[in-house]
């Protein structure tokens, strides 16, 4: 398709790791710039095992630390037409030197970063500043997150997160099968936010070896380590892996287990769903939790969630077949959300319409 309108564009985020919204904000920025526009990534903290196009510039903000990134974004101007912050503080204090240059990509709900009522208070309150006071454009990644925002906007845009089929797949490592033998694999997340509920996973698993002979089982880690004598089980810690890799241990894993207590939409989710691996986690995901092979209880239910996990350990054989492949293919298909959004910021600089 040839490019008529090209835009500067600069996506504002204090740090790039190897998290969800960390994946999509690179995906998005190696997708708009291969279409010909000038993209910037402007950052404090950069540590990610995700690929970015050279195309893509990489600007160092200068201030050390949170507050670095806030005091940069307040006192620094950005030569973009389009400014993408996916905190809503970052958000509103950049719009201040650039209006109406500025969209919110809500990939989650700021308020549930916290867990005191007082910071909870105050970030609901930013958000009214920002999206009744300010009219900030807002993107959100899901259909639950929307109906969280409603009450500071109604009129939000929704693109969803989403993979590459091509990437996510069955796709078992023998090796892998080789050394778990008979044992049953339990896949969690070792990130250490409450949000995602690592201390839950423990607390399940820890209850679980106590129902089922812990030499049976195996639980693999993905993400930061946990120390491996906290489980009577075997435990093993893969780090932070690539995308090839994580498709490999979410096609041989028996299930992944993830208690999250508060979600946007999460893609980690969608992977292992796409590898057909079956998931027990909570109804935080969301939507998700409607799909085949989910099992989502309430949230922080540890006596369900174990009961979930002891089910599908006890029959696997039955989730084997899993398949969501058409949604992979139509609503949660990278290539598509890629379009999307590119198209809403287009629309957003007056240069397209509906």
């Amino acid at each position: 398709m040839k490019r008529y309108f090209i835009l500067k564009i600069a996506f504002y985020r204090h740090s790039l790791l190897s998290r969800g919204g960390d994946k999509m904000v690179i995906a998005y920025a190696n997708y708009l710039a291969k279409q010909g526009h000038d993209v910037a990534l402007y950052t404090n903290i950069k540590n990610t095992l995700f690929f970015i196009s050279p195309k893509v510039k990489i600007k160092k903000i200068p201030f050390p630390g949170k507050l670095g990134t806030i005091l940069w974004a307040l006192l620094h101007r950005v030569k973009a037409d389009i400014i993408v912050a996916d905190i809503i503080v970052l958000a509103i204090i950049l719009s201040i030197k650039h209006r109406k240059k500025v969209v919110y990509f809500a990939q989650d709900y700021d308020v549930s970063y916290y867990p005191d009522k007082l910071r909870q208070k105050i970030i609901e309150l930013i958000y009214l500043i920002g999206l009744k006071l300010f009219k900030l454009p807002c993107i959100a990644v899901s259909d639950t997150l929307k109906e969280e925002l409603k009450p500071y906007e109604k009129r939000i845009t929704v693109i969803y997160n989403g993979i590459d089929p091509n990437v996510f797949y069955p796709d078992p490592d023998p090796g892998l099968l080789t050394q778990k033998a008979n044992r049953k694999a339990i896949l969690i997340f070792g990130r250490k936010d409450p949000r995602k509920g690592l201390d839950m996973a423990l607390k399940v698993l820890s209850n679980l070896t106590k129902k089922i002979d812990p030499q049976t089982l195996e639980v693999w880690v993905v993400g930061s380590k946990i120390v491996e004598d906290i489980l009577p089980c075997k435990v093993r810690n893969f780090g932070y892996v690539d995308e090839n890799k994580l498709r490999k241990i979410l096609s041989s894993a028996d299930v992944f287990f993830y208690p999250s207590r508060h979600e946007g939409l999460p893609l980690f989710v969608l992977e292992t769903l796409a590898c057909r691996c079956p998931v027990v986690t909570t109804k935080a995901v969301g939507m998700l939790s409607n799909l085949n092979g989910v099992f989502a209880s309430n949230i922080n239910d540890e006596k369900a969630l174990t009961l979930d996990l002891l089910n599908i350990l006890a029959q696997p054989d039955k989730f084997h077949n899993l398949n969501n492949k058409n949604l992979f293919l139509t609503k949660f298909n990278l290539d598509k959300q890629k379009r999307l959004f590119e198209f809403h910021l287009l629309k957003m600089a007056g240069l397209v319409n509906e």
